[in-house]
This record gives structure tokens, sequence and C-alpha cells, in this order.
């Protein structure tokens, strides 16, 4: 979700994201140089990740979403797409994605 999303964005320097935006965020976590940064993908685009002999000073591993990490062979591919069908979210008539941001993130407090 964009929310699940922003959060993670944020703990690694990246964007806040409107909830209704369709993309895909790519975020490095620890990078060691300056040129690695978050980009923000369109929604339509298919990432694909591979294991090469470059990578194998360790293991490559693929985590998803934090809850099931795969260890990634020599020359296997990770393949992304968006899912195709969306989710239906109920919120409260009042809900303000803004309010909350200010709420959470303390802002002008």
């Amino acid at each position: 979700t964009p929310t699940g999303s922003t959060a993670y964005s944020l703990a690694l320097s990246g964007p806040i994201i409107y909830p209704t935006l369709s993309l895909f965020i790519v975020s490095p976590i620890s990078p060691h140089t300056l040129t690695h940064r978050p980009m923000i993908l369109d929604c339509n685009n298919v990432l694909e990740f591979t294991s090469t002999d470059d990578n194998k000073k360790s293991d490559l591993v693929v985590s998803v979403d934090g809850q099931e990490s795969y260890i990634l062979d020599k020359n296997k591919k990770v393949k992304i797409k968006m899912f195709s069908k969306k989710a239906k979210l109920i919120r409260d008539r009042n809900y303000s994605y803004f309010d909350t941001l200010k709420t959470k993130l303390k802002w002008g407090v």
C-alpha cells in the first residue's frame, strides 16, 4: 500500500507518496556511495533484478516485505510487477491523508 511504502521510503530517506498513486519506489538500503539514490517508477514497468558473479562476495538475499527471505542463486532473476487487482479500502469520510501525516510526523508541533 502507498501508506506502508511511504513508511519504508521515509526510513530510507525517500519520498512521501500520496495514497492514490500507482507507482514503484526503488530505494537502496544502506548504500555506500552517493550515486545510489531512490527512484520512482511508473507502475506499468516490470522490474527485473539478476544476481551475477559480481555480487558473489556474499549471498544476494531477496526480502519480501521483511517477512520472507530467499537467497538468489547466480544468474537467477527476480521480476516484480504490479498486481492486476486493486485493493478496496474502507475509509472514514472525514479522513485526511495530510492530517494523518501532520500528526504522525509531528509537522507544525
